[in-house]
């Protein structure tokens, strides 16, 4: 994870003019079109980043197909004039991934149905936990962590979003200020908590009886005593 979110970015471009205000709608209506380049006249760095860091964060499509991104083409003034995205996947083959990951989550959501919503974040997150490990080789993508039960603070986070967003639980994608790590925060019991897969997954691997319950539902402070920047 380095600046303006690399390899998180699924499909997003469009052609015409968009000011920076307009970023993350622009790249919400966008991302049916499957286009390459995105016009965004008179847009800086930290406006770009401000624009992609909000889609993301609301977005759990977001990861779903891991790519680089690049912003070029500076005006006279050292504005960004077009973004570009290039694609890992084509059309055809996102749509038979989505059906994929779609199959394992409606699996794991099937098995905490009848849970109060409390109990359902809780359920899902010992079971992101208990499943999955961390990814030395770094894979971004979600179909990767489905596959293979490996992933990175990135994949377990756009993963356990949309788990969230299917069971109508607000969460959001946290990126550090560093750009170098990711989590979520959950409203629940009427405030926001952080959870960290990654803490809970390394936790649960040392055997130690509900370890990984460490990395949930956590207040910023706690972050911060822990040395997340934010």
């Amino acid at each position: 994870m380095k600046k303006y979110i690399l390899f998180v970015l699924f499909v997003i471009s469009m052609t015409g003019n968009v000011y920076a205000a307009d970023i993350e709608n622009a790249i919400n209506t966008a991302i049916d079109r499957y286009e390459t380049e995105v016009n965004i006249d008179e847009v800086d760095d930290d406006e770009l980043a401000k624009g992609l860091t909000d889609y993301f964060a609301k977005n759990a499509n977001a990861g779903l197909i891991s790519e680089d991104l690049y912003a070029f083409d500076r005006d006279k003034n050292g504005k960004y004039d077009t973004l570009n995205i290039n694609y890992l996947y084509t059309d055809e083959e996102n749509k038979e991934i989505q059906a994929f990951i779609e199959k394992k989550e409606n699996d794991i959501l099937a098995t905490t149905k009848s849970l109060p919503n409390a109990d359902k974040v809780k359920a899902i997150y010992k079971f992101f936990c208990s499943r999955f490990q961390y990814d030395e080789h770094l894979h971004y993508d979600i179909k990767h962590l489905y596959e293979e039960n490996t992933g990175t603070c990135c994949s377990f986070s756009i993963a356990f979003k949309r788990m969230m967003d299917k069971c109508n639980i607000p969460c959001n994608i946290v990126v550090s200020s560093d750009g170098n790590h990711e989590w979520n925060e959950v409203f629940i019991d009427n405030e926001w908590r952080n959870i960290d897969i990654t803490y809970g997954t390394n936790l649960y691997n040392t055997k130690f009886p509900n370890a990984e319950m460490r990395g949930y539902l956590l207040s910023d402070n706690m972050l911060k005593n822990l040395g997340y920047n934010f």
